[in-house]
């Protein structure tokens, strides 16, 4: 095979790995905006909250004491993880550069058709690296966006609910008087245990699932 021949196929390749490139750093930019934005949500709600029930905890009805705080585990739960999301990742660009930055070692590759052709090849698996590099990290942020948009849009509901509904519950079934001389310090545990428990459930049903899917695209 000619050394015109392979060149020009090089350049379709490394073409095809760059879109890759740039679609990574498209998802990128999605999965970061829609952590934004779950994060503009969840961090006001759980601080405003927190601060609410911290104040005026001990003059709640425990299914609502409950119920505030498991949502409150919840949220805080949900905010840690979607915050990893926008950890600093690193972005590969693809693009072959000279670690001691002098233009002799590019001109190395000027020199003949040969040199320019171990320049086009390493160019070649740069860039394919780099599209490996971004795609692990590109996963990684996903996964994290994943685990905290489960937290936040089923954790939540579920957690106000059980946390609710148990209290209640518990309020119906007690002796007259017993429920409403629960501590606030026990509901509050409660809450948190429950809104603790439910985010775990979720987030370990989704990374189970991930790996399930990861398996099977393996085999």
């Amino acid at each position: 095979m000619s050394n015109e021949v392979t060149r020009e196929r090089l350049a379709e390749i490394k073409t095809e790995f760059q879109r890759l490139i740039e679609f990574h750093e498209a998802s990128f930019r999605e999965i970061d905006a829609k952590a934004k934005y779950w994060l503009t949500l969840s961090l006001p709600t759980f601080i405003t909250l927190a601060g609410y029930l911290y104040k005026s905890g001990a003059q709640l009805e425990l299914p609502l004491l409950v119920s505030g705080y498991a949502l409150a585990t919840i949220l805080f739960i949900a905010t840690f993880l979607l915050s990893y999301v926008l950890g600093s990742r690193r972005v590969e660009s693809g693009i072959l550069k000279p670690t001691s930055n002098e233009f002799s070692d590019v001109g190395y590759y000027l020199k003949t058709n040969e040199t320019w052709c171990e320049y086009l090849d390493d160019q070649t698996a740069e860039t394919l690296r780099a599209a490996g590099h971004n795609e692990t990290q590109n996963n990684i942020k996903s996964r994290w966006l994943r685990l905290g948009e489960v937290s936040l849009l089923r954790g939540a509901p579920t957690a106000v609910c059980v946390g609710g509904g148990g209290a209640f519950a518990y309020t119906a079934a007690s002796p007259s008087g017993l429920a409403a001389a629960t501590p606030a310090l026990a509901g509050a545990a409660a809450g948190i245990a429950i809104g603790g428990a439910t985010a775990a459930v979720f987030v370990a049903i989704s990374h189970f699932r991930t790996l399930s899917r990861e398996k099977h695209k393996a085999a």
